[in-house]
């Protein structure tokens, strides 16, 4: 057996706390049967311009919003250089955010989530052309078409920092293993190293996860873009918490009588306000260890990445809920439980480097209380009124916010989707809204309504003015 049982560190309840309520671990694909690769090419080679009535010309002639989304990721992967992971490569980031999206809202807005994905491709498009005008090479030639060989080949070529081979052995893995034999290394490389401020993780999560909708048929140049998005950087670039966490990860183990706890979730809290990196991850051991359960744990670390958004809302502190939300994806489909584990400690040491990063700009305010100190308003207000009074300050609405989810989140959360699809501006914002969302559904009852009162400030509101996309949606 290549990986030990997954019970070997998680048991049988941690893995199913990793996973929460996430719909993404669906395996059949379901899109309508559309041929992808024609499609993916019409929207290459069709100018932005025209792009936009071309695609709801197919969507009325029976073309699938699903095939549309799955047809824009095709052609970012193709089209647009994944060296770095991030900029102009968001256009495939963002894919499964809108299919979370889209599948959550009613079906005649669904289709916008394809036409924004649809035109940020051609924005990102124009942006490689600029750059270089990049294109996915023709496949090498596969080595022996072995599993076993073929993974161990993409790990130590992935280790080497070694391009050719890991592209060799990426093309070889996608044509004789499954979905998950495939990502098996790919989840340990992704959380190596904070390159780009952690997209790699996002990435792969967003792959795999977007992979079972259009399906594994179309796995070979998702993995050889994919190696090729995690080997820019270079060994001691930026993998010091990796290092430093091989040994704990190796270790770590989860007590079968672990108890969830409050407490031990805002100790790990307000750890990680102070902590250092290698502090941080040390300390969300020695918690596992002395029996927190991982669902305590999991929302102190929820905690904390919305912290920095309550802090300094904007698209530079979105990574560090949706790098937390991705490495949690990562530890619920690894194998491995030195995988699962890292995934955990990663998340720890990379959210005090968010912190650290963040709160060197202007605007992070280290001086504000915490999200554990904002006080419910009295009262049961609606959404609506949440909203009202967010146009006047994301902090002051921040009790009526909390109030209001307390409640409830499903009118909350059916807002969110809503005015993200129709108002949005910019990708960051499909992916936190996708991100919020699943993390809420997963954490405690007391937890959620807090990492949602402290998104507010990011959040579209219902007085944004609607996305151009959606009027002319509107409009046809």
């Amino acid at each position: 057996m290549l990986y030990p049982s997954r019970r070997t560190f998680l048991g049988c309840v941690g893995a199913g706390v990793l996973a929460g309520p996430s719909h993404a671990a669906r395996s059949v694909p379901t899109t309508i049967g559309t041929d992808l690769d024609a499609l993916a090419e019409l929207v290459r080679s069709t100018p932005r311009a025209d792009l936009l009535a071309k695609a709801v010309e197919l969507h009325r002639g029976g073309t699938h919003w699903r095939d549309l989304l799955g047809a824009a990721f095709l052609a970012g992967i193709r089209d647009v250089e994944p060296h770095p992971v991030g900029f102009q490569f968001h256009c495939v980031l963002v894919t499964s955010s809108a299919f979370q999206l889209a599948e959550g809202s009613p079906e005649p807005d669904r289709l916008a989530a394809a036409l924004f994905n649809l035109d940020d491709f051609k924005l990102s498009q124009t942006a490689d052309e600029r750059d270089g005008d990049w294109t996915l090479p023709p496949a090498p030639a596969a080595g022996e078409l072995d599993v076993r060989k073929a993974m161990a080949a993409l790990t130590e070529a992935l280790t080497k920092w070694d391009r050719d081979a890991a592209d060799r052995a990426a093309t070889t893995l996608a044509r004789c293993g499954s979905l998950d034999d495939a990502f098996e290394p790919l989840w340990w490389f992704g959380m190596r190293d904070f390159t780009n401020i952690g997209h790699n993780p996002i990435f792969v999560a967003q792959a795999h996860r977007t992979l079972q909708q259009i399906g594994w048929r179309f796995g070979e140049d998702v993995m050889r873009s994919l190696v090729r998005g995690l080997l820019d950087g270079g060994a001691g670039a930026a993998d010091q918490s990796f290092v430093a966490n091989l040994e704990r990860s190796a270790s770590l183990r989860l007590p079968a009588d672990a108890k969830t706890s409050a407490k031990g979730c805002f100790e790990l809290l307000a750890g990680l306000r102070h902590a250092d990196a290698d502090r941080a991850a040390a300390g969300l051991a020695d918690l596992l260890r002395g029996g927190l359960a991982l669902e305590s744990a999991l929302d102190g670390m929820r905690l904390f990445a919305v912290e920095q958004m309550w802090r300094d809302p904007g698209i530079l502190a979105v990574h560090a809920l949706t790098s937390l939300n991705a490495l949690r994806y990562a530890a619920a489909h690894a194998r491995a439980p030195r995988t699962q584990a890292m995934a955990l400690l990663q998340t720890a040491s990379w959210l005090v480097a968010y912190r650290d990063f963040l709160s060197q700009r202007d605007g992070y305010d280290e001086e504000a209380p915490g999200i554990d100190a904002i006080e419910a308003a009295e009262g049961e207000p609606a959404a609506q009124a949440v909203y009202a009074a967010a146009t006047d300050g994301a902090k002051g609405a921040a009790g009526l916010a909390l109030a209001a989810a307390r409640k409830g989140t499903g009118e909350l959360e059916t807002a969110v989707r809503s005015t993200c699809l129709r108002k949005v501006r910019e990708h960051h914002e499909f992916k936190y809204a996708a991100a919020l969302l699943e993390e809420m559904g997963a954490a405690g009852a007391d937890i959620a309504p807090r990492l949602f009162a402290a998104s507010l400030g990011y959040l579209r509101k219902p007085s944004d003015a609607d996305h151009p996309l959606w009027k002319q949606m509107a409009a046809r």
